[in-house]
């Protein structure tokens, strides 16, 4: 990818050989955060006003993780292209 210009070498600095398992791990944790207003016309169709994670706690509520520190947050919004 890097030699037909797709990627820059930048672009996988959060990427690293395990020397133990022998693979590649991502070292960069990625959370979306979805505000549900954007679903609205969803929302007011079924009179909802919440929004329940019973099912994915019932698929993954035993999916344990450790804890993780941030050095530094970055905030996208929607349509801002700047």
């Amino acid at each position: 990818m890097i030699d037909h210009k797709v990627l820059e070498r930048k672009d996988l600095s959060h990427i690293r050989l395990n020397p133990k398992t022998r693979r590649y791990e991502c070292e960069q944790m990625h959370l979306t955060l979805l505000n549900s207003s954007f679903a609205i016309k969803d929302l007011i169709k079924e009179n909802r006003r919440s929004f329940s994670s019973k099912e994915i706690l019932e698929n993954h509520g035993n999916i344990k993780f450790d804890n993780a520190y941030a050095k530094t947050i970055e905030i996208s919004t929607r349509f801002n292209y700047e």
